[in-house]
């Protein structure tokens, strides 16, 4: 099945612009965005057709992951256009579209799979596995983030780092001199990649720097026994529980944070929910919030909307 033009053509620009981006270095990065029409690649005055969008493809290592949001791509085409990539020696697909029910993990669709990798983002090692889960493990949007923590935002202070999946965030914090870090998450199994990240990173473990729990329960807990950190990261999934529209719910959210936070270092919160603008984030985080958007990987240079943002809040 041949594949139309226009996508052709996407593929190959986006490609070339990664190159030009100088993402080589990097161990895992984004090589097409084209989720939703002016996201991304999809930022150009003449979109591909047949379909419109709905197509992300990611690197991890030796590993390449075509995800779907639309049944109309051909992944036999999508192969023959992208194979001439260099060093990748497994291709997988993971589809999303709503018709399918519940997600599944990737799907090994060519060449050999690869196992458990270690990929480097800067003097960092993160542990990703594509068959393991929705997720490999490492975040990409968030690079942003992580690479800011990596300053000196936060050198000697007490960090609590808030839906911390594998710990990535709170990695990058200990990196840019933070004297300790809390990874709060519901999920066992993420808790304990996080912990392997540290292995990875020569960081000595200290069990109750993991917390499994749910996190507005831990930071009722924190509150009740006088627990406070110097700065806050907070990544939550992109829709909040419980009622309320979006403001409500990160309102509610925010407000079981301050008791916490001593507002001596930053309060960093990570947004992907579509009902937030920018203007909703500064009514939250007040005037003075910086908004990070992703890198050029996720979000290249002219697009007009992302679907992540980041909220850096300086200290009072």
């Amino acid at each position: 099945m041949s594949m139309d033009p226009r996508w052709t053509e996407l593929l190959g620009e986006s490609v070339a612009l990664r190159r030009t981006l100088g993402l080589d270095h990097l161990g895992a990065y984004r090589l097409v965005h084209a989720r939703k029409a002016r996201e991304g690649d999809l930022a150009r005055p003449a979109p591909p057709r047949q379909p419109e969008e709905g197509l992300i493809i990611d690197r991890y290592g030796s590993a390449v992951v075509i995800t779907t949001f639309n049944t109309g791509f051909d992944v036999d085409a999508l192969l023959e256009e992208l194979g001439h990539l260099d060093g990748v020696s497994a291709w997988y697909l993971q589809a999303r579209q709503p018709d399918l029910g519940q997600l599944v993990a990737p799907t090994l669709v060519a060449g050999i799979a690869p196992g458990a990798q270690i990929v480097e983002e800067g003097a960092l090692r993160y542990g990703v596995d594509v068959e393991r889960g929705l997720n490999p493990g490492l975040i990409l949007d968030t690079r942003v983030v992580r690479r800011r923590l990596t300053g000196s935002a936060l050198r000697g202070m007490r960090v609590l780092n808030l839906f911390s999946y594998t710990c990535t965030m709170g990695l990058a914090a200990l990196a840019g001199g933070a004297l300790s870090v809390v990874n709060v998450d519901s999920s066992r199994s993420s808790l304990a990649r996080g912990k392997q990240n540290y292995g990875h990173n020569s960081r000595p473990v200290d069990e109750r720097d993991f917390i499994k729990d749910d996190v507005f329960k831990q930071l009722s807990e924190m509150r009740k026994r006088g627990v406070v950190f110097d700065a806050v990261i907070c990544d939550p999934p992109p829709r909040l529980p419980g009622r309320g529209d979006a403001l409500f719910q990160y309102g509610n959210l925010l407000d079981r944070i301050r008791p916490v936070h001593t507002g001596q270092g930053p309060l960093v919160v990570v947004t992907r929910d579509i009902r937030l603008e920018n203007e909703d984030l500064r009514t939250l985080f007040g005037p003075a919030v910086e908004i990070l958007s992703p890198d050029g990987d996720v979000h290249p240079p002219g697009a007009t909307a992302s679907l992540f943002r980041a909220a850096w809040v300086p200290p009072a």
